[in-house]
């Protein structure tokens, strides 16, 4: 009986981290988050997605109706479908996968590292989210947000399963 306390009650703190994460990531990332136009590179991130949703060629992203072979196509896919999901094709649309990502990592980092103390993995993930770095990026659609994100999430699943003892074959 008291297990089940003791694990309600760890569940419940981890709710109230999560929903404070939340909250924090929703203040700091999306005011603002259409606001202003593409600036550096966000255009060859939105135009070839753009195109992909207007002709249906998704495996060769176009800018202008020539062929755009310098980046790999994965973020003018995750820009397309945040524009079909959203319903609009806008800065908000086009930069809310970033955001989103570096809030991927933050519940991520609250939910699977266990082995360290319920405070220890908020602190971490509010540290990560309040990086100027991550703030900055988070806010555009650029690639290093996204690809960071995706790193940092294969670290944490990766350094969970190793402290769990998982066997090599699985952690690797």
């Amino acid at each position: 009986m008291t297990s089940e306390i003791a694990e309600h009650d760890h569940t419940l703190r981890t709710w109230h981290a999560l929903v404070l994460l939340i909250g924090l990531w929703a203040i700091i990332f999306l005011p603002y988050l259409g606001h202003g136009e593409f600036k550096g590179e966000e255009g060859r991130r939105v135009l070839p997605a753009v195109e992909m949703l207007r002709h249906g060629r998704w495996m060769l992203p176009r800018i202008g109706g020539e062929d755009y072979y310098n980046k790999p196509p994965g973020i003018n896919w995750i820009v397309a479908a945040s524009f079909a999901l959203t319903g609009q094709q806008n800065e908000w649309s086009a930069r809310l996968p970033s955001a989103l990502a570096v809030l991927a990592l933050g519940v991520l980092i609250v939910c699977q590292l266990r082995f360290l103390a319920l405070q220890t993995r908020l602190a971490a993930a509010i540290v990560f989210l309040t990086n100027i770095g991550m703030m900055e990026k988070g806010r555009l659609i650029e690639i290093e947000a996204i690809y960071a994100c995706a790193t940092g999430m294969a670290i944490v699943c990766w350094l969970s399963a190793w402290v769990e003892g998982r066997s090599s074959v699985r952690v690797w």
